[in-house]
């Protein structure tokens, strides 16, 4: 009788083990899916927050800009990049502004690069940011180098803008409504 007793006590023990280790396991996973959510949500910001482009023509938006950062009335042919001096995205960023710039230059386009200072508000609403410019000083788009988590070379817009631009098309795009890794000014 002895044995059986203990037999029933071990097999007791050894099923509610499984039960142990299946609610750690569930607090593990629920832990970590706040936390991705928590980190997702920090990171994928609206490029637009304050609608600052909203209704604003592309010439009133290139002037606004050349006129914000005292640029050259021909800025034909231009690729000007904006980025805030303590923006996280700067990093996340860096290759694909960098692949970019390269494709340009590639391109016979002028580079500038303007580092927006800290309280600026003009009419950028977020950094890393880009305005790209025909030969004609016209606009062929404004707006976020990408979007997504990473901001990276994967999820390109301008890369999209400029290879249909080399191919005839020209959108004249500023685009607002998108979500990435972006800092609001």
């Amino acid at each position: 009788m002895q044995t059986s007793n203990k037999t029933y006590s071990e097999s007791k023990s050894k099923s509610s083990a499984p039960l142990h280790l299946y609610i750690i396991v569930f607090v593990w996973l629920a832990f970590t899916l706040v936390a991705a959510a928590y980190f997702i949500t920090d990171r994928l910001v609206p490029f637009d927050p304050n609608q600052k482009l909203n209704n604003m023509s592309q010439y009133a938006l290139v002037n606004k800009i050349k006129s914000d950062f005292e640029l050259s009335a021909d800025l034909s042919n231009t690729l000007v990049n904006f980025v805030s001096e303590n923006c996280r995205c700067n990093q996340t960023s860096s290759t694909h502004l960098s692949d970019v710039k390269m494709t340009a230059e590639r391109e016979n386009m002028s580079v500038i690069n303007v580092v927006i200072p800290d309280g600026f508000s003009g009419v950028i609403p977020s950094t890393p940011a880009v305005l790209a410019l025909d030969d004609n000083s016209e606009l062929i788009y404004f707006g976020p180098y990408s979007e997504g988590l990473s901001c990276g070379s994967g999820e390109g817009i301008i890369d999209l803008v400029m290879s249909n631009y080399k191919k005839g098309f020209n959108a004249k795009l500023i685009m607002t409504t998108t979500e990435g890794c972006y800092c609001n000014i």
